[in-house]
């Protein structure tokens, strides 16, 4: 009996350091079931063999190639209920299904999972009027535009040319003309102006400078880490509320977009409560899809 425990620990400590060694030795090819279907990796690795070299990467990652099997296992309901609509029959959608991209099988439900979503999005109507409104009323901040304000700007490299035109703005000189002559940045062909800044959404020391002016008033030297400049108030706008009539077509888009990805959500999440789905997770997690040669990258 001694012996034969002896033998048994020996076995585990052996098995231990085989794990240990050899945490992915995984045995198959079946990296999912859906069903009575499955993915294998094959399938994983003709998806990415498809897909540009750039956004491979992100497939590399733990989160990438979960996201990878997940829309597999969505593919695989989705484009079963294509085919009971006749989608694969189509005339349109074959079309696409006999491109020699799309000869994978993988690809091919992608394709006429792709084509089912998109009947189901065509029946949703635009949101109702009463709806708009009522997220207008709900989200008034949403609506508001910042207070604005144009600016002029004149930049030069030293101290001493700065205070000199400080100077010349203080007698009266055009701020334009002299940011035309004398600065030393792009905006000087347009006289310094550097266009309209939302209140809040601007570098932080000329927004400061910008709230204490008048139009038309000019600041003092501001020293920066290149240089010198001096910034003179152009115009400012009031802070105001986009009425309805301006801000429906953004509410409508938004809604629209929202009701999508809800019917989409529901859709697939319907679909996987009817069905038996287990994951090799330790194959799933071991899984690297190897560079095959140059013509595949």
């Amino acid at each position: 009996m001694g012996e034969r425990w002896v033998r048994y620990n020996v076995f585990l400590i052996y098995i231990s350091i085989f794990i240990s060694i050899y945490p992915c030795v995984v045995y198959g090819d079946i990296i999912a079931k859906v069903g009575n279907k499955s993915i294998t990796l094959k399938d994983l690795d003709d998806f990415l063999r498809m897909i540009p070299k750039s956004q491979r990467i992100y497939y590399h990652s733990e989160v990438g190639k979960r996201d990878m099997l997940e829309n597999m296992i969505d593919w695989k309901l989705l484009s079963k209920e294509a085919i009971k609509m006749g989608l694969d029959k189509d005339p349109g959608v074959l079309v696409k299904l006999n491109r020699p991209e799309n000869q994978l099988q993988i690809l091919r439900e992608a394709t006429l999972a792709g084509e089912f979503i998109q009947r189901n999005l065509n029946n949703l109507t635009d949101p109702k009027e009463d709806e708009v409104k009522n997220y207008y009323n709900h989200h008034q901040e949403e609506f508001r535009q910042p207070e604005q304000v144009r600016l002029r700007r004149i930049f030069v490299r030293s101290e001493k040319e700065a205070q000199e035109i400080f100077l010349e703005l203080k007698k009266g000189e055009s701020f334009e003309k002299i940011s035309k002559e004398k600065s030393k940045e792009g905006a000087a062909k347009k006289g310094g102006d550097l266009g309209w800044f939302s209140i809040g959404k601007m570098d932080k020391t000329m927004e400061k400078i910008a709230l204490t002016l008048k139009p038309g008033e000019f600041s003092k030297i501001v020293k920066s880490p290149t240089g010198y400049y001096l910034i003179q108030v152009v115009e400012k706008k009031p802070s105001f509320m986009k009425s309805f009539e301006e801000a429906k077509d953004r509410i409508k888009t938004s809604l629209k977009n929202r009701h999508q990805q809800e019917m989409m959500e529901k859709l697939k999440a319907d679909l996987r409560s009817k069905v038996k789905i287990s994951i090799n997770e330790s194959m799933l997690k071991c899984y690297e899809w190897k560079e095959e040669s140059p013509e595949n990258q």
